[in-house]
């Protein structure tokens, strides 16, 4: 998955950076993720930055005014982040829903090929 596809707002220079999941617990995270840093009433997930970072994140979403490349890490500044990662989420689920109904209809395709088959001997 690329940033572009479901950032609408990134700079075009970061468009192409890979991604292979999101996540908001920095021990969940594994190689490759985006990490929401989301501040709560009792934990503040941006406390948990180098942690989600030395699992594999390698790329961290958070409300503080960080919005750059750090060795390697590319940070996004977002005004609310609940909202971001909803609407990122929706769209990762989506994409996946589709390609899930594709691989159905290719299945009954092909099933019904076989029934042809199998009807006309």
């Amino acid at each position: 998955m690329f940033l572009g596809n479901y950032f609408n707002n990134i700079q075009k220079k970061y468009k192409q950076i890979y991604f292979s999941g999101i996540s908001f617990n920095s021990n969940q995270v594994k190689k490759d993720n985006i990490f929401f840093a989301i501040k709560g009433n009792r934990i503040d997930g941006n406390n948990f930055i180098l942690s989600a970072i030395s699992n594999g994140a390698k790329i961290i979403i958070t409300e503080k005014k960080i919005n750059e490349l750090r060795n390697g890490i590319l940070f996004i500044q977002t005004k609310n982040i609940r909202k971001l990662l909803a609407e990122i989420s929706f769209k990762i689920v989506k994409k996946f829903q589709i390609i899930l109904l594709l691989l159905l209809v290719q299945m009954e395709n092909h099933l019904l090929q076989i029934f042809i088959i199998k009807y006309q001997t």
